[in-house]
């Protein structure tokens, strides 16, 4: 029988990552931590803000 990609169910699985030492990187993972926790409507915004902050933050870095 044909399996959709629906029926499959994945364990979720977090990844540990060692702190980087930069406060605004901190709370972009944090953010991403959290999506378990917020319907899955919001993850997209999640997302943006995520790499919005990540964009400054390397902007920031390179001094652009």
């Amino acid at each position: 029988s044909d399996v959709c990609s629906s029926d499959l169910q994945l364990p979720l699985v977090a990844q540990p990552w060692s702190p980087t030492g930069d406060v605004r990187v901190e709370s972009a993972v944090e953010l991403v931590g959290d999506l378990a926790t917020l319907p899955t409507a919001v993850h997209l915004a999640v997302f943006d803000d995520v790499h919005r902050q990540l964009h400054d933050t390397l902007d920031d870095a390179s001094g652009q």
